[in-house]
């Protein structure tokens, strides 16, 4: 089983009122710099994890062609 680290009851409490005081526009804001950093992490993931080498009817630079961007399909 795998060690989650030391925690105490009072890292807690104390996000637990970071957390409430955001309010309105700022915890949109907040909600949306955490799911592009969770992005950015799963990207950056997935680009090392891509394999480079020959590919049938293709120029081999798979990689390098993986960009963030709008799915045309799911605007």
């Amino acid at each position: 089983m795998a060690k989650t680290g030391k925690m105490t009851a009072a890292g807690l409490k104390k996000l637990q009122k970071q957390l409430n005081k955001l309010q309105g526009d700022e915890c949109e804001a907040f909600m949306e710099a955490c799911a592009k950093e969770l992005a950015a992490r799963l990207l950056a993931k997935v680009i090392k994890r891509t394999p480079v080498g020959d590919y049938p009817n293709s120029t081999g630079k798979k990689r390098r062609y993986i960009t963030p961007g709008v799915d045309s399909k799911n605007p």
